[in-house]
């Protein structure tokens, strides 16, 4: 919206895998890091997702598995807006700047 199409979350905190419920919290930064264009991962070894154990693995495994998806899509779009200069993640309101349901439910 603001024309700063490549942003995204460091994911996980240094040496937060493997500390007591900091396996969870990893496993979501995964999980929302996969909708960002620009996500990368920060810190050393004891942090490393394949570090992440039980359903806290299959999480980031299914996330990660996601992202490669959809990562061609997320490349070209962000190509497009670089050389367009448009937007690739575009709010509802650029599209629909008259719809009367919207703005009667505010």
């Amino acid at each position: 919206m603001f024309g700063i199409p490549f942003n995204g979350p460091n994911i996980c905190g240094a040496e937060s895998v493997g500390v007591k419920d900091e396996d969870e919290l990893c496993a979501r930064w995964i999980q929302i890091a996969t909708f960002f264009p620009f996500a990368r991962h920060e810190g050393g070894n004891w942090d490393e997702p394949w570090r992440l154990e039980g359903i806290h693995m299959e999480w980031a495994r299914n996330a990660i598995h996601d992202r490669y998806q959809w990562l061609r899509h997320m490349y070209t779009c962000l190509f497009e807006a670089y050389d367009h200069g448009e937007t690739c993640f575009d709010p509802l309101l650029f599209h629909y700047p008259d719809h009367s349901e919207t703005y009667e439910n505010m």
